[in-house]
């Protein structure tokens, strides 16, 4: 069950919970899709032509589409595009084709998440309730790098740094957790840093 979609690098990670706890897998074959209709003075085979020949474009089709609710299906070019900076950038070039309103592109502003759960038909809701771990650190703790005081889920830990990181880690080990949420991504190396310092043995799951 994929319950969350991530992208790293150009690449979209899928986080997926399994029997045995949760999996992560790259999917290298993801190309996005943005769809562009042709209107008024508008050549359609000249857009086709163009599209086909860029270098962020993987493939054009012919396909029947609604561009709206109120409208019925009609043709336009499928543009499946290498990455997703790939459909700003095509995108952009479409607009500029054309006097105003010739050429349209569609599928352009979605969320990344939203976009890839649409296109490769993936519902990311839970079939069962998740097992999770909050935790909760200051800026000011994480500005000094040396983390003595930690909020996991309700209770304040606090202590010497060593007290912190075991307290934490003996914590995610008893909940086995599928989910961490963290208010700062950033815990994660200074938490690990703090403990090569200490030569002190940490894990979060």
């Amino acid at each position: 069950m994929v319950y969350k979609i991530d992208y790293l690098d150009g690449d979209v990670l899928r986080w997926s919970v399994t029997e045995t706890g949760v999996e992560c897998e790259v999917d290298e074959s993801y190309t996005p899709t943005i769809y562009v209709s042709v209107h008024g003075d508008g050549d359609f085979s000249t857009a086709r032509a163009a599209l086909r020949d860029h270098p962020a474009v993987v493939r054009v089709a012919v396909v029947d589409e609604r561009v709206s609710f109120r409208h019925d299906s009609e043709q336009v070019l499928r543009v499946d595009v290498t990455d997703l900076k790939a459909v700003n950038s095509v995108a952009g070039m479409v607009s500029k084709w054309g006097s105003s309103g010739e050429y349209r592109c569609y599928n352009v502003d979605f969320s990344r998440e939203f976009r890839y759960c649409l296109e490769e038909g993936i519902d990311p809701l839970p079939t069962h309730e998740l097992s999770e771990v909050q935790i909760f650190v200051s800026e000011t703790e994480l500005a000094s790098e040396r983390v003595t005081e930690l909020t996991i889920d309700d209770k304040v830990v606090t202590g010497s740094g060593e007290d912190v990181l075991t307290t934490l880690s003996d914590r995610v080990e008893s909940v086995d957790p599928d989910v961490l949420f963290l208010n700062t991504s950033d815990l994660i190396p200074v938490l690990f840093q703090q403990a090569d310092r200490l030569d002190v043995e940490f894990q979060l799951g």
